[in-house]
This record gives structure tokens, sequence and C-alpha cells, in this order.
């Protein structure tokens, strides 16, 4: 979760908090796997998962935005003068 939230705000925000961003992803690791609720591998491929995911989701709007600018192309309206 800590890195879908990174990467979902990393575009939107300043320098400063993108190292906040980093710092926090990295405390995150450090606390799931020194807690024992996550091994290293688990939080490693959890982010790998959600860089994927973004990046999917991301690649899925373009493609969905852009099919409907070419719909848009086409004339909105058929009337035509009666004179």
């Amino acid at each position: 979760m800590a890195v879908t939230i990174t990467l979902f705000f990393w575009a939107r925000v300043g320098l400063k908090m993108k190292a906040f961003l980093t710092f926090y992803v990295a405390l995150m690791f450090f606390a799931l796997v020194f807690g024992g609720e996550h091994y290293i591998f688990d939080a490693i491929l959890g982010a790998i998962y959600a860089v994927a995911v973004e990046y999917g989701c991301r690649a899925w709007e373009r493609r969905s935005l852009s099919s409907r600018r070419g719909r848009r192309s086409l004339p909105t309206t058929l009337a035509q003068d009666d004179s």
C-alpha cells in the first residue's frame, strides 16, 4: 500500500514530498520485515506488483481516452439545411 500511495502522489508533489514518500516506503519495508510480518521477498514482490498495477492502469486509461477521442472526431450532428 505504501508503494501504491507513493506512485499515486509522485507526479503531483514537489521534491521535498518525494523525499518523504521515499523515506515512508523504506521505513514501511523495514517495519514489515523487522516486525516479522513479512519476509524481504514479500515486500519486494508487493512493490513490484504495485508498480505493475499502477502503470497498467495508466496505460489502460490512456488507451481508453485515445479511443474516446477517435470517436469524437466524427460529426456530432447529421442535420442539414432544409432550404
